[in-house]
């Protein structure tokens, strides 16, 4: 999805984290959360929808930087827990599942 008229296609500063209002953070974080257990197959297949719920997936959206923060902090989590022999059945189901049957958990789940 091209960034809306007047806005650039690329952060204009990346080190600002501008959290998303209430209703939006918990949809970034569990992306977040399905992105860093499924791969970036998985959040390709999610911005390709270009559903509006997903514009922080889009590198000028107000909220890209805070949602690659929480991808970045649960890849580190599911790297922990892989390195520690403590990721849960689940997660390992989630890792092995074919990505188009997560993106319709995903919509269910939200």
């Amino acid at each position: 999805m091209p960034p809306p008229p007047g806005m650039s296609a690329t952060p204009q500063v990346a080190d600002i984290i501008i959290p998303p209002p209430p209703d939006l953070q918990p949809i970034v974080d569990k992306l977040a959360n399905y992105v860093a257990k499924n791969g970036p197959d998985f959040e390709s297949i999610i911005k390709a929808k270009n559903d509006p719920r997903f514009e922080f997936l889009n590198p000028w959206n107000s909220h890209y930087s805070y949602y690659q923060f929480k991808k970045q902090q649960a890849l580190k989590a599911v790297s922990r827990q892989i390195e520690t022999g403590t990721v849960s059945i689940n997660c390992i189901a989630m890792i092995h599942f074919h990505t188009v049957v997560c993106a319709v958990y995903l919509f269910i789940a939200f």
